[in-house]
């Protein structure tokens, strides 16, 4: 097995043992480290890398607001933060500037923050509250 094959044994293993705010805080770590990588490699003139980064986090906030249910109080005010996530993101790829992705990845920061404060009910199932 390769090392690329066994990175993605693990992360298919994380993956399918976590509860859903565990799966929550690691797209939000993911798509924090995506950011921080687009920022570093548009500062290097890695245009390349700076896109296949944001378009990495741009699929990651995506997944997170078509997973909102839109019955709850909380996704609703999720949703249009992570538009704006989706925006400020697109403009950081067309005007190739770092300040969007900047913004983006302390935005990201303070609601993991938030979700880093949240835990299931003790009489929810993890497996199951997916």
């Amino acid at each position: 097995m390769t090392a690329y094959g066994a990175h993605e044994t693990y992360l298919e293993t994380t993956v399918r043992s976590s509860d859903p705010l565990d799966l929550t805080r690691l797209l939000y770590r993911t798509a924090i480290d995506s950011l921080r990588q687009a920022a570093a490699a548009q500062r290097a003139g890695d245009i390349a890398t700076r896109g296949r980064q944001v378009s990495r986090t741009q699929a990651i906030v995506g997944e997170l607001l078509t997973a909102l249910d839109e019955r709850q109080e909380i996704s609703r005010r999720l949703a249009p933060l992570y538009e704006y996530l989706l925006h400020i993101t697109q403009v950081a790829q067309v005007e190739q500037r770092t300040e969007p992705l900047d913004e983006a990845r302390r935005l990201l920061e303070t609601l993991l923050e938030g979700w880093q404060q949240v835990e299931l009910p003790a009489d929810v199932d993890a497996a199951t509250a997916a």
